[in-house]
């Protein structure tokens, strides 16, 4: 038991010392802001373009639009929803710059790195959208299968499939973050 809480810590050690490079924390920011941009965005992208094509609108105006849903995701969310959806862009945002670290210094494959992470944006993907205005995946799925209080029932999966993409995440990170211990050891040396 206490070998593995070790590997856990070396790994997710080494993942900390690979943030602690500027261009590394800038890319987990720059991916954690555009993961949660496609999350909050994906349900509404006909108004989204609606807004964007408009001519009549200012691109002031229209970029002020776009970043007032950021600001949004503690009205359009419950708490529980918001912190995880929060929770996961920002550690998927880890994990990128973590595998981009790792693919680029021991010359590897997105495809063979990124499975975990595609995983756990999909549990992400079912886990945002607003149950009450209809913009969730699972409303459909449920109102299909016969449930007649969709709405809470949907929040708390969403919670849920946040979780199971927060944990992915972590694993990912994990196993990511060993790979970057390996080559920081080999670095120091």
């Amino acid at each position: 038991m206490k070998l593995k809480w070790l590997k856990i810590k070396i790994s997710f050690g080494a993942a900390a010392k690979v943030l602690k490079r500027p261009a590394y924390s800038l890319l987990t920011l720059f991916a954690a802001f555009i993961i949660l941009g496609i999350l909050l965005w994906m349900f509404n992208l006909n108004l989204l373009a609606y807004i964007f094509s408009n001519s009549n609108i200012s691109i002031e105006d229209k970029i002020i639009f776009f970043f007032q849903s950021y600001a949004s995701v503690f009205t359009n969310f419950d708490s529980a929803a918001a912190s995880t959806l929060l929770a996961f862009a920002i550690l998927l945002g880890i994990n990128i710059a973590v595998m981009v670290f790792v693919l680029r210094s021991i010359g590897g494959s997105i495809k063979q790195e990124g499975g975990k992470s595609g995983l756990s944006l999909l549990a992400a993907v079912l886990g945002a959208g607003c149950a009450a205005c209809g913009t969730s995946l699972l409303t459909p799925i449920l109102l299909a299968a016969g449930a007649t209080t969709t709405i809470g029932i949907v929040q708390a999966i969403g919670v849920l499939a946040n979780l199971a993409g927060i944990g992915l995440v972590l694993f990912s990170i994990y196993t990511l973050g060993s790979r970057a211990a390996t080559v920081l050891a080999k670095e120091e040396k």
